[in-house]
């Protein structure tokens, strides 16, 4: 069976890391209510990183939160379910899990999020600005878009697991997240979310869940 190449990040830097507590302002200078760039939340999302099956747990990350995501959009579509205040702020917590599992990856593969946070997409932004859609058709368009790119990203990593001649590739990896995050950015867009804030909340969320001190089996079965 193909192994999937050595992370090029060493084990010991995350479990320093998942050491670190919660500080917004002594060691990022960020404090709440700033603009928070990708980057600031990958380093702080990384303090949560479960070491247990680092790679496929953020593949099989990806695959659940899209799913989640598509089934409250469903929900909304086709059962007609109230989009009120707090099914708005479920929705945003989807996105926000989904951005952790990206920065995930980012950390992982020893990459800034930003690096994939700004990537163009041209085929996907092309596509979806020039088509002729309405804001139902849109949306379903974006969550078949969501399907899709996590599938690249699934993909890639059973065809390293069964096929010996098949290398890993990072680039095709930071090509698939880049157009994931693509798509988030577009559906937060649709529904006027602030990526800022999503991820914002998300470290606050968090922060409250594992008290400061990194992921641990208890207070993920007792989350909050």
């Amino acid at each position: 069976m193909a192994q999937f190449r050595k992370k090029s990040i060493e084990t010991k830097e995350i479990e320093d890391q998942n050491q670190m507590s919660f500080s917004f302002v002594e060691e990022l200078n960020y404090e709440l209510g700033d603009n928070m760039l990708a980057d600031e939340y990958q380093e702080l999302a990384s303090r949560t990183l479960n070491l247990e099956g680092d790679f496929e747990n953020c593949v099989f990350g990806i695959i659940g939160e899209s799913g989640e995501i598509v089934d409250k959009l469903k929900k909304i579509v086709y059962h007609k379910h109230p989009f009120d205040e707090k099914e708005k702020q479920k929705l945003s917590e989807e996105f926000g899990d989904m951005m952790w599992y990206l920065a995930a990856f980012a950390t992982c593969y020893n990459f800034k999020l930003s690096e994939i946070y700004d990537l163009p997409c041209k085929g996907f932004t092309y596509l979806f600005r020039s088509a002729k859609l309405t804001k139902e058709q849109q949306l379903k368009y974006l969550c078949y878009q969501l399907n899709i790119s996590v599938s690249l990203v699934s993909r890639q990593y059973g065809d390293v697991m069964v096929m010996d001649s098949c290398e890993f590739d990072a680039k095709d990896l930071m090509s698939n997240l880049g157009l994931v995050m693509k798509v988030v950015q577009t559906l937060a867009k649709h529904f006027e979310f602030d990526m800022d804030e999503i991820m914002e909340e998300n470290i606050i969320k968090l922060k409250m869940r594992y008290k400061g001190n990194g992921f641990s089996v208890e207070e993920s079965l007792n989350r909050v």
